[in-house]
């Protein structure tokens, strides 16, 4: 009887046992780094982070630069100077005057009434268009009106881009010998010479109008031959021009290659402005005997005594122009009470 034949059990090849050395049961931990692997983290990460410190550096912190301190009574020096360049003046003390009306210019909010600044000359040729071109480089969005309607002055005033400032060029046009009334135009530069001066118009149509309240506000200044009308000459700083002599020298205003040097100060002036808007604000500055009401409200804005650091500056006493604290004396004729 012939036995059942026994099955034989094959022993694993040598390549099977040297695949099963070299790959041994993974351990826990090899587990757990390729789940961290698998999920996006690098296998060398701590699993626990909280328990070793962090040697994260922190993120630098940007922190704005202040901006620089502005010496008033310097800057005020530079405008001047500038205007002495270009401009020749029948008195020490308008120089002054006009440098205090381009830096009261930009602290308009400041003040309650802002003076209307008028270069006026019995002849042509005697510098006043010049002055006005030297005016416009350094005040806050120069608005040049020549035979500019009081409509549209006053609409320009209450701009939602910002308030300009009016230069008037050739006013004798206007209210000159051979001009007519226009007191649609005064009565705006009158009520602009007041924080609350305002103008009231009727806007719509037919019968569907309503009375729309516009700010009239705003820094005026004019170039012109002859007189103003009384009522604003009362509310106006006036530089009587005349023509150069001889001897007199200015450099000649080349608009291209000065009106950036201007701008850069007055840039500086409305930096000034910001750094300086409430301390003005709150100054009220002491007017001279003989000078009430009206001319007071002329010259307030315009008192070097209501500028901070007017009487010196960081390096000792500023220019001799800037100890000037009083408006200049009255001429003889009476409307011109505010005259340089």
């Amino acid at each position: 009887m012939t036995s059942p034949e026994t099955p034989s059990l094959k022993s694993p090849t040598p390549t099977a046992h040297r695949s099963a050395a070299a790959e041994p049961a993974p351990s826990p931990d090899a587990v757990g780094a390729e789940k961290v692997v698998a999920e996006g983290v690098p296998s060398g990460s701590d699993p626990h982070p909280a328990d070793h410190p962090d040697h994260t550096p922190a993120p630098t912190r940007r922190t704005t630069p202040m901006p620089e301190t502005i010496d008033g009574a310097a800057l005020l020096a530079e405008v001047e100077a500038f205007h002495r360049r270009f401009n020749v003046f029948p008195r020490e003390g308008a120089y002054v005057a006009v440098a205090l009306w381009d830096a009261h210019a930009h602290l308009l909010d400041a003040f309650d009434s802002t003076p209307r600044l008028a270069f006026l000359s019995p002849e042509p040729g005697s510098g006043k268009s010049r002055a006005l071109e030297v005016v416009e480089t350094l005040v806050p969005r120069p608005m040049l009106a020549v035979n500019a309607r009081a409509a549209a002055l006053f609409r320009s005033v209450s701009d939602s881009a910002g308030r300009p400032t009016i230069l008037y060029d050739e006013i004798d046009t206007v209210f000159g010998p051979k001009a007519g009334d226009n007191e649609e135009l005064r009565g705006f530069l009158n009520a602009g010479h007041r924080r609350s001066g305002v103008t009231y118009r009727c806007v719509g149509d037919g019968g569907n109008q309503t009375v729309v309240e516009f700010p009239s506000y705003s820094a005026v200044a004019v170039a012109g031959l002859g007189y103003l009308p009384d009522t604003i000459t009362t509310r106006s700083v006036i530089i009587r021009m005349r023509r150069r002599a001889r001897n007199e020298k200015v450099e000649p205003f080349r608009q291209r290659l000065h009106e950036a040097e201007g701008n850069k100060l007055r840039d500086r002036l409305a930096q000034w402005a910001e750094q300086v808007h409430q301390d003005i604000a709150g100054r009220w500055p002491e007017m001279p005997d003989g000078v009430t009401d009206r001319a007071a409200d002329v010259w307030s804005p315009c008192s070097p005594s209501r500028t901070p650091q007017a009487a010196s500056g960081p390096s000792g006493p500023a220019p001799r122009a800037w100890s000037w604290s009083t408006p200049p004396a009255p001429t003889t004729r009476a409307p011109s009470a505010s005259g340089c």
